[in-house]
Formats: structure tokens, C-alpha cells, sequence
């Protein structure tokens, strides 16, 4: 403690100063062992007045909601009295301030908003106290306002609170809060309101304790009994409950018996379980509603469906984001086929639903942010998620004949509740099945016809060439003149008129390879010239390809020079070639002259 100057006659030592351990010496005296450092320390911090906030408070004493002033005195006091961290202080400050919002019944943001909200009004504090000194008058201005900012509500109610209050008193009493915190006060305590709302608590507490009884007397039971014999109730154990459902209660494991006649019940572990199971996939999702795992619509799957099938599988069977996906791809392009629609590749349309979930977490990370623009976007988004989940090409309406379907896709885009899928349509059926078979006969017997014709040239040595006889030709079903050639077995020699395979095209063939190329496919190509020449083994559209790229690098149908010694063999070209060679150099033994 200080003490100022005392007058010379007062300067005197005392038998009661010196008894008590008093030093009186000059001016100053101070109790036994104690520093006047710590004295002085001590009176300061005592002192619990601060800069533009006033007299600090342990407790916020008003008679309405909490302004920011109150808030930002009761965080500061915690942080220098209390020596708190800045963090635990204003969360100490923020329950207190709940407190009073909840007695108001007055629903309020989540603690971790309340605290940062507060954190950022204790910074821009900091920052208005550190240029206090400053001269400038810009800085009186902003000291002015934060001074008036005070004392204005310190609002940590949701931006639809008011949507969500019931009582329209407690809604008035909100709204002259946030105009202005002191042309109301919290009255008295409602006592009919307090009544019901007393009565409403007994009454679920009630309803829980009897429910959680239930359970437990149902879980008793199933352990004492053994697993193998189920437990079977007697219609005089079945006991309504008092809240008029058909709830029944389980006696105890004593008075189960087993009943052959018209048991009722029927409870095993396997029962149990299955409730227990549909009881966990009843999971409701965030603007998403309650998740399913079959998609339900009598159109095609909106946005909003795939991405709920894509959460459940997500959030309910423990599935990765990506095979989530390919999941719920799988089950959207089930729909799409039935309705006859042409989709884009599996990958494209994984790749598509993977963004749409990434635009959802966002929408879902900002829904606590009180911007306006925030709101907007998640108003937005939710709107988009009643359209259609578009895995059409860009070129579908073009690819689709029929004009049934076309109009059934453009009316979709539009509005996917403005049209349903309708019955089957018999006879669109039959046609699409006996189109379907037709082809498939067709596929097979090709293949057919394919394995047979490599087996008879893999079997039958090279020297010698496989004849087919004329008779052994057949015309093919379709009209066309491709024919089956038959077994090894079948194959023989025949001396008159024989027909020869050969595997080599010649310069004519060659030629008419290229005139019939065109416009056409080579697939068509190949086609086309195995049915002109029915006497040859059938080419394949590998081989117009290649033909045709060697004619259009080098603009002749001829085979390239290949490297190593000249040919040795006798035909017409070598022959004219070597003669030619003879007549230019007689005197040298060309390597190219045969003897």
C-alpha cells in the first residue's frame, strides 16, 4: 500500500508500528515481507479499468440481449484479470452470452461462428486502441463509430431465425433487439408458456426412459435365450403402450414360453439385426434430404438422384468418392437405356458426377457464412439439383431415329417432371428383338465361316494348294456370294476346272481395290470385293487399309523396294530386266541374268 508525505510531528516510532512489524521510515511503509513492487503491481491490477470499454466485469449484468460492449468487457476481463488465453476467454465469454439468447428462446449460430465473430471485434479493438495517440483525424472518426458500434446488439443469431421462431412475441422482441438494444427489456417469466413447456419435457422424458427400458429388456431376453430356438410371445404378452401405437413391451426370459399354436412374434438375432441395419441407412443428408439406395423416379434421374445414391454409397456402405460414382454412373445408365437414349462413355460420366459432388461440399463448407452471395449460391445449387443429369453426346437427338424418343429427351432437358416413361411398347419391342437375333445369327455365322476357313489353310500343307470343288460353294443367307469353305476332310484334288486360294493380291486386283475404295469404308470395300470374286480367299478391311495408306504416300500400287540382292526368279518383269541389263553392259556377269 502507498501512503504520500506525512508532517515532521507525525514521524514517530510507535510501540503498536513496531509490534505489528511495521517499519515507518520517511514517507512509505508497507506490511511484513512484502516488496512495494508487488504492492504497486498488485493496485494496478486491480485497477480493472480499460481504455474506451470502461469498468470491467466477471458477469454481464443487463436487462435484454448482451451488447458488443458487454461481450468485448467480459472477454477482456477474463483475458487481463483472469490471465485466459484471447481463444479460451472469448469462449468463456461466448457461453454467457448463449446463455442469455437461450433464455430468450432465441436459436443462435454455431459456438465456433459465435467465437470468431467475437475474435474479429477484439481485433479491430486492438487495432482502433493502437492508433489512439495518432493525430490524424481519420482516426478519431474510427474511433468515434467503433465507440457508437458498442453499443449496438452483438447479434449470433442465424439469418432465418426469424423464419424459424414460432412465437411471434419472441420474433417483435428480436427485431427491436437488433434495432435498437434498449427500447426493450426481458420481462417477467411466462407462466402458462412455462407450464406447457414443462410438461411437453416431462412427457419426452418419459417416452425416452420407456423406450430405452424396451430396448433393454428386449436385449436381455435375446442373450439368455439361446440363439438356436427363437423366442416366441403369447398374445397376452403383447402390452399397448400408454401413447396409443403398436409399440409392445418383451416380458422377461422367465415367463417366454414356446408356443406351437398361432405364435404372434417371432424375435431373433437375425430380425434385430435387420432393424438395426435399415435403422443406420435411414440417413438424412444436408439439402440432399433422406439418402436411398435405389433411385426412385418415374423419368430420368435428376441431379438431386445421383447425387443422393452417390452419398449413400458414399456415407452408408464406406464405398470411396470414386466408386461411388461408378456406382451411381451404373445405375443412371441403367435408365438411360431403357429409355432408349445413346450416353457418353462410362469415364466421361464419372468425371461429370465427381464435380457435381465437389460443387456440393462447397455449397455445404460456406452454408454457416452469413455473406449474401453465399446464400445465393446455395439457392442456386439447390434449384440446379432438380434438373436433369444430362449423359447424353452432344450429337444424341442426331444418332436417335425415333422421333418418340427425341422429343421424350428434349422435353427432359427442359423439365424432367414435365414427362414420364411410359408402358413397353410391344411392337418396337419385337422389331428391336428380331433386329437383335437377326444379327447375332449373322455374327455367328461369320465367325463360323472364319475359324473353319483358318483351320483348313493351317492344316493343309503349303506345297500344295487347297482345291474346292464348285459344288462345294454356298450362297450366304443374307444374298450375298460369300461362301463356305468345308473341312480338310472334304477338300480334294480335282484335276478339272480346279478353283486356288490364293493369299496374294494382284496388280489388277489391286487397281480395282482402289477404284472401289471411294467414299466408302474399307470395311465395305472388303465386302464388296470378296463378293466380286468368290474364287479367292477373302480379304480383310486390314488389308484395303494398308493398300490404301501405301497410295496415298507413295501414289503406286506397287510393293516397295526391299533391301538385299537382286531377285533370281523368272517371270516377265525379272526377265525383261535382265535382258535390258545384258544389252547395256555385255561384258560384265550381272548378278541379275539367270543361266
Amino acid at each position: 500500500m502507498r501512503r504520500t508525505s506525512c508532517a515532521p510531528s507525525q514521524k514517530r516510532r510507535s510501540s503498536a508500528a513496531s509490534d505489528s512489524g511495521r517499519t515507518v521510515g520517511r514517507s512509505v511503509w508497507q506490511p511484513k515481507g512484502t516488496t512495494l513492487k508487488e504492492l504497486s503491481m498488485a493496485e494496478t491490477r486491480s485497477s480493472s479499468t480499460v481504455w474506451l470499454l470502461g469498468k470491467t466485469e466477471k458477469e454481464i449484468i443487463c436487462g435484454a440481449l448482451p451488447t458488443k460492449g458487454h461481450t468485448l468487457q467480459k472477454m477482456v476481463y477474463h483475458h487481463l484479470q483472469e490471465h485466459h488465453t484471447v481463444r479460451e476467454s472469448a469462449k468463456l465469454s461466448v457461453q454467457a452470452v448463449c446463455a442469455y439468447w437461450e433464455k430468450a428462446r432465441i436459436p443462435v449460430q454455431r459456438v465456433d461462428s459465435c467465437e470468431r465473430k467475437l475474435l474479429k471485434l477484439y481485433d479491430t479493438y486492438k487495432l482502433v486502441k493502437k492508433n489512439r495517440t495518432k493525430t490524424f483525424e481519420n482516426y478519431r472518426v474510427k474511433e468515434q463509430m467503433f465507440k457508437d458500434d458498442l453499443q449496438s446488439l452483438f447479434d449470433i443469431s442465424p439469418n432465418d431465425a426469424l423464419e424459424k421462431m414460432t412465437n411471434e412475441e419472441d420474433k417483435a422482441f428480436l427485431i427491436m433487439q437488433r434495432e435498437d438494444p434498449s427500447s426493450s427489456r426481458v420481462g417477467s417469466v411466462d407462466n402458462t408458456l412455462a407450464v406447457k413447456e414443462n410438461i411437453k419435457r416431462i412427457r419426452l422424458e418419459n417416452e425416452d426412459e420407456r423406450k430405452k427400458k424396451h430396448t433393454t429388456e428386449t436385449l436381455t431376453a435375446m442373450q439368455t435365450v439361446p440363439s438356436t430356438s427363437a423366442v416366441v410371445v403369447d398374445e397376452s404378452e403383447i402390452v399397448s403402450s400408454d401413447s396409443g401405437d403398436n409399440e409392445f413391451e418383451l416380458q422377461s426370459p422367465s415367463s417366454a414360453k414356446q408356443v406351437k399354436k398361432a405364435p404372434i412374434k417371432v424375435i431373433t438375432p437375425a430380425i434385430v439385426a435387420t432393424l438395426m441395419a435399415e435403422t443406420r441407412s435411414s440417413s438424412t443428408v444436408w439439402l440432399l434430404g433422406k439418402t436411398e439406395k435405389e433411385i426412385i423416379c418415374g423419368a430420368l434421374p435428376t441431379k438431386g438422384h445421383t447425387l443422393q445414391k452417390m452419398v449413400y454409397h458414399h456415407l452408408q456402405e464406406h464405398h470411396t468418392v470414386r466408386e461411388s460414382a461408378k456406382l451411381s454412373v451404373q445405375a443412371v445408365c441403367a435408365y438411360w437405356e431403357k429409355a432408349r437414349i445413346p450416353v457418353q462413355r462410362v469415364d466421361s460420366c464419372e468425371r461429370k458426377l465427381l464435380k457435381l459432388y465437389d460443387a456440393y461440399k462447397l455449397v455445404k463448407k460456406n452454408r454457416t457464412k452469413t455473406f449474401e452471395n453465399y446464400r445465393v449460391k446455395e439457392q442456386m445449387f439447390k434449384d440446379d439439383l432438380q434438373s436433369l443429369f444430362d449423359i447424353s453426346p452432344n450429337d444424341a437427338l442426331e444418332k436417335m431415329t425415333n422421333e418418340e424418343d427425341k422429343a421424350f429427351l428434349i422435353m427432359q432437358r427442359e423439365d424432367p417432371s414435365s414427362s414420364r416413361v411410359g408402358s413397353v411398347n410391344n411392337t418396337l419391342a419385337v422389331k428391336e428383338n428380331i433386329k437383335r437375333i437377326r444379327l447375332e445369327n449373322e455374327d455367328e455365322r461369320k465367325k463360323k465361316h472364319t475359324t473353319e476357313t483358318l483351320t483348313a489353310m493351317q492344316t493343309v500343307p503349303s506345297t500344295s494348294a487347297v482345291v474346292v470343288d464348285e459344288s462345294e460353294i454356298e450362297s450366304s443367307d443374307s444374298g450375298d456370294n460369300e461362301f463356305k469353305l468345308q473341312s480338310p476332310s472334304s477338300a480334294k484334288q480335282v484335276k478339272k476346272a480346279p478353283i486356288k486360294v490364293s493369299m496374294s493380291l494382284s496388280k489388277e486386283e489391286r487397281i480395282q481395290l482402289i477404284l472401289l475404295v471411294g467414299n466408302r469404308s474399307h470395311r465395305e470395300v472388303a465386302e464388296e470385293f470378296n463378293r466380286l470374286h468368290p474364287d479367292r480367299a477373302p480379304i480383310t478391311h486390314s488389308c484395303v487399309d494398308k493398300l490404301a495408306a501405301k497410295f496415298r504416300e507413295t501414289g503406286s500400287i506397287e510393293d516397295k523396294p526391299r533391301s538385299g540382292p537382286l531377285r533370281t526368279s523368272t517371270d516377265d518383269h525379272t526377265a525383261t530386266a535382265s535382258l535390258a541389263h545384258f544389252m547395256k553392259s555385255p561384258k560384265k556377269v550381272s548378278s541379275a541374268v539367270v543361266c
